[in-house]
This record gives C-alpha cells, sequence and structure tokens, in this order.
C-alpha cells in the first residue's frame, strides 16, 4: 500500500469538468486519462459524474492520480463504487426538482466549474447539451469528438485539403512565468505550451529574460509577461488568436491589474499595464490561474 500523501492546496483549486458520453470506445477512455495526468499537473481539481463510460475512467484515474475531484449524482450514493472510500474524491448529491433529471445534474456540474472538457461519442445528447449550456455561459469549454460526425469531419478536411500536410491546432498555449532576484536585478523565465483539446501537449519552448530593469517582483512578471505575449502575437497567422491563452503565475496584482481591473496607482504599473493590455487584445480568450510559486517552479523545470 502506497503511504504517500494526497497533496493539500492552500487556496481554491481551479476546477475542470470532464464529462463526456456512457458508450464510450478506448480511444475516449483514453482521452479522459489524459486530461486527468494535465489537470494533475496544472494542479487543478476535477468535477465529474457518477456514470459509466467517460465518468468512471475519469474516477478510476483520479483515484490513481490522486487527483481531487468531486463526483456529482443523484442518489443518495454515488452510482460508482469507486468514488465511496476514495482518498481524494467526495461524493455531491444534486437534488433537482424531477427524478433522474440528469440534464439538472449536469447544468450544476457546469455552474460549479471554471471549464470544461467534454468527450463525446457523436451520438450521446447530454453530453452535447453540457456542452452546449457552458458554451452559453461563456466558460472556456472543449468539444472532443469521437466516432461517426468526428470521421465524416476529418474525410471533409481531407478532400478539402488533399495534399496539405494535417498541422495540429492548438486548443489552448499556456504562458507560464516565473522570476528571481539576483544580487542586481531580477531575472525571468517563461515557459510556452500549446495544448490539444485533451490537454495534451502539442509542443513547448523554455525562454530566460534576463537583467529586468526591476528589483521590483510584480513589475519584473509584468516585464517577462509582456516579452511572452510579444512572442506569441509575432506567430498569429491572422490578427487575433484561435484559441484560449492561459496565463499562470504566483502574483496576487500582476492578476489583479491585468485580469480583475485592480487600480493602477505606480506610474510603472500604469506604463507596463498599457503594454500588456495592447498586447491582449490580440487574444479575445484569455483566463488567469495563479497558483502557489513552488507549483511554478515545478511546471517550468518540466519545460525544456
Amino acid at each position: 500500500m502506497s503511504t504517500e500523501r494526497p497533496l493539500v492546496y492552500s487556496c481554491r483549486q481551479y476546477r475542470l469538468l470532464i464529462a463526456g458520453s456512457r458508450q464510450a470506445t478506448e480511444a475516449m477512455l483514453h482521452a479522459a486519462y489524459k486530461a486527468v495526468v494535465r489537470a494533475r499537473a496544472n494542479g487543478w481539481a476535477i468535477h465529474v459524474g457518477d456514470a459509466q463510460g467517460v465518468d468512471a475512467a475519469v474516477v478510476a484515474a483520479c483515484n490513481e492520480l490522486g487527483v481531487n475531484y468531486v463526483c456529482f449524482g443523484l442518489g443518495s450514493a454515488p452510482r460508482n463504487s469507486q468514488v465511496s472510500g476514495s482518498v481524494t474524491g467526495r461524493y455531491w448529491r444534486v437534488a433537482p426538482d424531477k427524478a433522474k433529471d440528469y440534464a439538472a445534474r449536469d447544468r450544476v456540474m457546469v455552474d460549479c466549474s471554471d471549464r470544461g472538457l467534454f468527450i463525446w461519442n457523436g451520438q450521446s445528447k447530454g453530453t452535447l447539451a453540457g456542452h452546449t449550456y457552458m458554451q452559453q455561459l461563456g466558460k472556456p469549454v472543449d468539444l472532443l469528438t469521437f466516432g461517426e460526425q468526428a470521421q465524416v469531419k476529418e474525410q471533409e478536411t481531407q478532400a478539402k485539403s488533399p495534399d496539405k500536410p494535417c498541422v495540429p491546432h492548438p486548443a489552448v498555449v499556456e504562458v507560464i512565468l516565473d522570476t528571481t532576484l539576483t544580487d542586481t536585478a531580477q531575472q525571468g523565465i517563461f515557459g510556452l505550451r500549446a495544448l490539444d483539446a485533451t490537454g495534451a501537449v502539442l509542443y513547448q519552448k523554455r525562454v530566460e529574460v534576463a537583467h529586468l530593469d526591476t528589483t521590483t517582483a510584480d513589475y519584473a512578471k509584468l516585464q517577462v509577461l509582456i516579452t511572452a505575449l510579444d512572442t506569441l502575437k509575432g506567430r498569429l497567422k491572422g490578427s487575433e488568436a484561435v484559441y484560449t491563452l492561459r496565463v499562470v503565475q504566483s502574483s496576487k496584482n500582476v492578476e489583479g491589474w491585468l485580469g480583475k481591473q485592480f487600480k493602477r496607482n505606480m506610474p510603472q504599473v500604469k506604463a507596463l499595464g498599457s503594454t500588456a493590455d495592447e498586447l491582449l487584445k490580440a487574444f479575445p480568450s484569455v483566463e488567469w490561474v495563479k497558483m502557489p510559486r513552488a507549483q511554478i517552479v515545478s511546471a517550468l523545470s518540466k519545460i525544456r
């Protein structure tokens, strides 16, 4: 029996909903497992239902990998027996107005989640409805389609461009940034990770930014972010990114100045903030994820 203790988080974890069809292929179950692996690497918690298929695969992966999760169901106990006695999971009973109203349960899961990944067999109405509801709420959500509809789309793409190689397009690009203080100035580093809809890494890059002209950590993080945004903007094929930009860093002030309308009282904050604002216009969908610095350092150490 493993003696490894589960991770304990001192702040609210980012919550990813992973939902999918009960009739699931091996490829779908593998996609569910990979999504949990990526959530664990990001320090996220999982929201999931208690059905068979994709739900069961997600619960099993969370138990195996030690990922915090909440399983949602309608009964007094979860239909999935793997939830009972789990070290990192707990059960949340949803009490809708109508019995066996799983659509109502799905809406509660969406309401409580920050982001969604729906793994669809191309037929399940419930999975598609949950994805549509999350889109209506304006939350970031991805639909990973398997089965006949996915095959039709693939055939259509091949018919339109038979001679053009298939280059994967990211669903999310993460900017993970950190700074350190040397004897004379701040130095920065940022990692770029392009992820597909399942959270799998398509490609990644690590960049060091030396000799920043400030000794304040928050100002230095703004400068590193500006460098990263300028790099990404230069690679856009159009005027705007078609992917979601996810900024992962450890400063409450940086997130507040750029993502939560904190007041910018200091002249340097105003100047750096204005530069970042202009660059961010090229990224219509932006997520701000604040993590403890230890997790930031760990994530950056895995990018080569």
